[in-house]
């Protein structure tokens, strides 16, 4: 189940016991609202008895990662502008939407802002994306 801001897909994983996407957790909309996503899984399963497990939470956030950082913007030229245009125009949650118009200045917004990395393994481990997930950077730095 999938969820950025709203209640609506922890209350349906919490019902169902089934794992939670925490989409854009690493903006700070995304973040914030973590610990509310949480409780509200944690009560929709006692309620169904279900349960509530860590083990099946996912933070997403955006990141690719290639042997150099004009690489990794190389290989997204194919299908940034689109995702940013999607999230600009069509999708309902201006939380998660992009900024920027150009190509350059819209890779400029995924690693100026820590809401990803596009860029090195290197990189990766020196941003600030994914506070929350500092252990899990570790596991590949």
């Amino acid at each position: 189940m999938a969820a950025i801001a709203s209640p609506s897909g922890p209350r349906l994983a919490g019902r169902y016991g089934v794992g939670l996407l925490s989409i854009g957790a690493t903006i700070s909309e995304g973040f914030d609202v973590l610990n509310l996503h949480w409780d509200v899984m944690q009560e929709r399963a006692a309620e169904f008895g279900t349960v509530a497990d860590r083990a099946k939470w996912r933070l997403v956030g955006p990141m690719h990662l290639a042997e150099s950082k004009d690489q990794a913007i190389k290989d997204v030229r194919h299908g940034l502008d689109a995702f940013c245009d999607y999230t600009q125009h069509t999708v309902a949650a201006p939380q998660f939407r992009a900024a920027g118009a150009t190509f350059e200045e819209r890779v400029g917004w995924v690693n100026n802002t820590g809401l990803g990395v596009i860029g090195t393994p290197d990189e990766a481990c020196r941003s600030n994306a994914w506070p929350s997930s500092r252990a899990a950077l570790a596991a590949i730095c």
